[in-house]
């Protein structure tokens, strides 16, 4: 009777255990995979951009114009391409300032920063005669701007 009872006992242990421990690992299903949210790439024009308005905050202006030469190589940006002239300014590098500041205002003529920018480097370069015309646009697209008085001082200035 013993042996009864423990083959049948043995029986119930194997069929519980084969029930609910080893099938569910042996016959298991393949999972569905859910999806996670897919991580954006990141953005080499704005890495590069992010690296040069830091480098720029910190004073290394040297930094901060290989940054934004390296952003714009990727894609032209006003805004970049005005860092970069005004970059060039602090690094005392006068003619490429003017050449970047013009370059924005060929490609967005109503950025006004560059146009502004502008009018102030022709300025200081002397050029009197090319700041007035930079300036006369420069007012044409912001008429009431209180900002423009110091240029339209400085130039009041020159005969």
């Amino acid at each position: 009777m013993r042996a009864g009872f423990l083959a049948g006992a043995a029986f119930a242990i194997g069929a519980i255990a084969g029930t609910f421990v080893i099938a569910p690992i042996v016959n298991r299903q393949p999972q569905t995979v859910v999806p996670q949210a897919a991580v954006p790439p990141t953005d080499p024009f704005q890495n590069a951009r992010t690296k040069g308005d830091a480098a720029m905050d910190a004073g290394r202006c040297e930094d901060a114009v290989a940054a934004y030469e390296r952003a714009l190589s990727i894609r032209f940006d006003a805004g970049t391409a005005t860092d970069l002239g005004i970059c060039q300014r602090q690094l005392g590098r006068r003619e490429q300032a003017v050449a970047a500041f013009e370059f924005v205002t060929l490609k967005e003529p109503s950025h006004w920063q560059a146009r502004y920018n502008l009018t102030a480097m022709l300025l200081e370069l002397g050029r009197v005669d090319e700041a007035r015309k930079s300036f006369e646009i420069l007012k044409t697209q912001r008429p009431n701007d209180d900002t423009l008085r110091v240029l339209e001082q400085t130039l009041a200035k020159h005969p």
